[in-house]
């Protein structure tokens, strides 16, 4: 797992770095204009393009004057700087001092015969020809509204469309936080340092910058990992460590009977998804409960799977034949479905919560004390807020994710383009698989399938979340590399392969 660190966390990070080495802050920030420069340079190679850079007074200003010192020496030949250290309006004329290591990048650049402006009113913007505009205004301590002379002067900046690459994070933005009504710089991109920002995960980022580069710039890892988060960021390796290799002499019964329960006359494809999904990332047996109609399409396109008629009584059912339970896509709200609902949560078995089956619980009294530990909830925004409250923030809605699996025992995967997974133990792991190719219906009934396949399969709660997500999108990943839109169906037949490609097969 990466773990992920506040702004007050990096600072420290930033610290302990300079404590442990015998580098100095002034060194640390050369370290991070180098990496920045190479970044820059592989995505910007025409060193006859003409670059603006926008430093403030604080270490970011210090990182944008070494950026542009150093793009100068590399052969960038059109540098122009700027320091942006605007006062209120009504105030103006007053200048606060720059930062030490800001001031001594300042005096270097100017050694080299270099000018470095002095704004302190948005009327002093000047963008000229400039093609390219390197933001280092504010960094990842901004927390606060922006005054009005920096909304003004990011506006004018915004509104000349100039490609923005960002140091570290767009100015304005803060690192962590609900991100309200923002009016900072918008970035073409953003090279951000060492770790993605907590923010760069939330969907509301996306205002504020299109696209990430991460790159190290050497501090110490001992101390990043000493800090006390409970932030992290799924990796490839810690998946496959998750994974169990499929062993010589096991048979359909060692992979354990996964229960569906999903679909109704007018939502049959759901329910067909799901199964398919779960039939191809692995279960031994999978049983479908739908409605009698539907039964031909699975019988045809999954042969591989059971049925149930959903019209049947569930309560006469042995639920204890079965591994885990997947319930709700497609499923509809009537009194069929509160039935099964009823069952279900009657009897003390792995349970995926998803789709109509959120929705009938928002219909019952007290209803999440009717959920058992250890079931796994997986709504998208709107099914979130109809379940807990409206939340104006994903911030919000991540912490209020958080807390009710702490309180009830749940795994709560809260989905998007990053989806959180928030656990018992209050972890919240981000899942970085997967992308806007996915953008179509159908693709939480997939996930359905596989979190209910792998519990079914013996796998804890967390690792069928985990797994499942990143699964879920490395599939999607791995078919977007050949077309642009991918459809859940393809996808689900996909992972066979991206299976396979994430384990070790043994002889």
């Amino acid at each position: 797992m990466i773990k992920l660190l506040t702004a007050e966390q990096f600072r420290r990070v930033d610290q302990l770095t300079i404590e442990k080495s015998t580098m100095t802050s002034i060194e640390l920030m050369e370290e991070a204009a180098v990496a920045f420069v190479e970044a820059f340079s592989r995505r910007e190679p025409d060193t006859h393009q003409r670059i603006l850079v926008l430093c403030g007074k604080g270490n970011n200003g210090g990182d944008g004057l070494a950026i542009a010192r150093l793009l100068f020496l590399k052969g960038y030949s059109w540098i122009r700087v700027a320091l942006v250290n605007l006062t209120p309006y009504g105030d103006q004329g007053k200048k606060g001092g720059y930062s030490v290591d800001t001031e001594v990048n300042r005096q270097r650049l100017l050694k080299l015969g270099k000018e470095v402006m002095e704004w302190s009113v948005p009327e002093m913007l000047v963008l000229g020809d400039a093609q390219v505009i390197i933001d280092a205004v504010f960094g990842t301590g901004f927390n606060r509204s922006l005054d009005p002379a920096y909304r003004r002067f990011f506006s004018l900046v915004n509104k000349a469309e100039k490609r923005v690459i960002a140091v570290d994070v767009p100015s304005g933005m803060p690192g962590e936080g609900p991100i309200v009504s923002y009016e900072g710089l918008k970035a073409m991109l953003t090279i951000t340092f060492e770790l993605p920002k907590l923010n760069f995960f939330f969907p509301e980022s996306i205002v504020a910058t299109e696209a990430i580069e991460v790159v190290g710039i050497g501090l110490d890892t001992e101390a990043m990992n000493a800090q006390d988060t409970y932030w992290y960021q799924v990796t490839k390796e810690d998946v496959q460590k998750r994974i169990k290799v499929r062993k010589r002499f096991s048979h359909k019964g060692t992979y354990g009977h996964a229960l569906l329960i999903a679909g109704s006359r007018h939502s049959v494809g759901a329910a067909l998804l799901a199964a398919k999904a779960c039939v191809k990332s692995g279960a031994g047996l999978s049983t479908v409960a739908l409605p009698e109609e539907a039964t031909t399409a699975l019988n045809t396109l999954l042969p591989e799977c059971m049925s149930l008629r959903l019209e049947e009584d569930p309560s006469a059912l042995n639920f204890v034949r079965y591994q885990a339970v997947g319930i709700g896509p497609g499923l509809g709200t009537d009194s069929v479905a509160q039935q099964w609902m009823l069952s279900v949560l009657g009897h003390q078995l792995p349970i995926v919560l998803d789709a109509d089956a959120l929705t009938v619980l928002t219909g019952w009294d007290d209803w999440e004390r009717k959920v058992p530990a250890g079931s796994i909830l997986t709504p998208h925004m709107k099914e979130f807020d109809r379940l807990f409250g409206e939340h104006a923030h994903w911030w919000d809605r991540v912490q209020t994710a958080r807390k009710k699996a702490m309180t009830y025992g749940w795994i709560i995967i809260l989905k998007n383009q990053y989806s959180f997974t928030c656990a018992p133990e209050g972890h919240i792991f981000i899942n970085s698989t997967g992308g806007p190719a996915m953008a179509q219906g159908g693709m939480g009934d997939v996930l359905t399938g596989i979190i209910t396949s792998l519990r079914a399969q013996g796998y804890p709660a967390i690792d069928s979340a985990l797994i499942g997500n990143y699964l879920h999108g490395l599939a999607g990943d791995q078919l977007a590399l050949q077309r642009s839109v991918v459809n859940a169906s393809d996808l689900a037949g996909h992972l066979p392969e991206t299976l396979f490609s994430l384990t070790v097969q043994e002889p």
